[in-house]
């Protein structure tokens, strides 16, 4: 569960990238985030996970308060899967990028490799143990960078232009993918035929806050509504 109450994010030149922001999403529930480029959707996701200050506002996930104190649990809640799945993946071989979290998080290496090996499995992609990012296609970094965040076992999910470099197999794929997945879900993306086909609820994001939001049919397809918002309607 994701709990976000009038949070606000100011940039050091005083911009408000993210201006009383408010919204809930419910357990298992998939919420799309839609808004022009500028809007405030990364920046929304990076605070929601502690990389950037609130400035206002407060963040809950499961009912536990993003502050300091608790940043450690929050981020072991919340898995982020960045836009470039290459900033996701560093180390030599996908085993042990989907082993860091766990690692970092001082489980025991026989833990360790049950959570690697879990996730694979669920993801259908044992097929990638042994492999180096670096040879991997666009696809199969995704579905590697999900399975970095999922080996944290995290009730919230945040994604953020989760088909972007993916062609229309691999976007399929992970639109399946998606669709069984019991996370709580908030995913940001300019692809709104996908958005529509994955999250049953929207959010227009518009100057760093809720422009307006509903079921994804009446908002994507609405014209004028998507033009004051800054975007085209399906």
């Amino acid at each position: 569960m994701l709990n976000i109450v009038k949070l606000t994010v100011v940039y050091p030149d005083n911009t408000k990238a993210v201006d009383k922001f408010t919204l809930h999403a419910g357990k298992e529930e998939s919420v799309a985030l839609a808004g022009e480029n500028g809007a405030g959707k990364t920046t929304l996701m990076l605070a929601i996970t502690g990389v950037l200050p609130i400035a206002e506002g407060s963040v809950q996930v499961d009912g536990i308060t993003l502050e300091k104190k608790n940043l450690n649990d929050i981020r072991a809640r919340t898995g982020l899967v960045f836009q470039n799945p290459d900033d996701q993946l560093f180390t030599a071989s996908v085993y042990d990028d989907i082993a860091f979290g766990p690692r970092n998080y001082g489980l025991p290496e026989k833990q360790v490799a049950e959570r690697v090996n879990q996730t694979l499995e669920e993801l259908g992609i044992t097929r990638l143990l042994g492999r180096s990012a670096l040879k991997l296609s666009g696809g199969e970094k995704r579905l590697a960078a999900i399975a970095a965040v999922l080996s944290m076992n995290p009730s919230v999910l945040l994604f953020d232009e989760p088909t972007a470099f993916l062609d229309l197999k691999a976007r399929r794929n992970l639109i399946r993918l998606l669709n069984k997945m019991p996370q709580t879900k908030l995913i940001a993306s300019h692809d709104l035929l996908f958005l529509e086909e994955v999250c049953g609820r929207a959010v227009l994001m518009k100057n760093g806050t809720v422009f307006t939001e509903g079921a994804p049919a009446d908002l994507f397809h609405d014209k004028k509504l998507m033009e004051d918002c800054g975007l085209e309607a399906i």
